[in-house]
């Protein structure tokens, strides 16, 4: 359980710090996946699998990082 909770809390700080940093994010890594760990971009990539494999070649555990997709400007996501 403790675990789980430091891991939240993680993922909530990796969120928050994508969303302060979104405008020098998507001029960087616009249309593509980042994984974000420890408030810093770790890995890009076009498409998820591909992130995947990028962050086991680094030995990162994709359960670990926040995987957010950049969405182009102008774009709207609808959730």
């Amino acid at each position: 359980m403790e675990q789980e909770l430091k891991l939240l809390n993680s993922s909530i700080s990796d969120l928050n710090w994508f969303k302060e940093n979104s405008k020098e994010i998507r001029k960087k890594h616009e249309g593509k996946f980042v994984a974000i760990k420890d408030s810093s971009i770790k890995e890009v990539a076009k498409d998820v699998e591909l992130l995947i494999k990028k962050l086991d070649k680094k030995g990162i555990e994709s359960n670990f990082v926040l995987i957010k997709y950049v969405t182009p400007k102008g774009v709207i996501s609808i959730l």
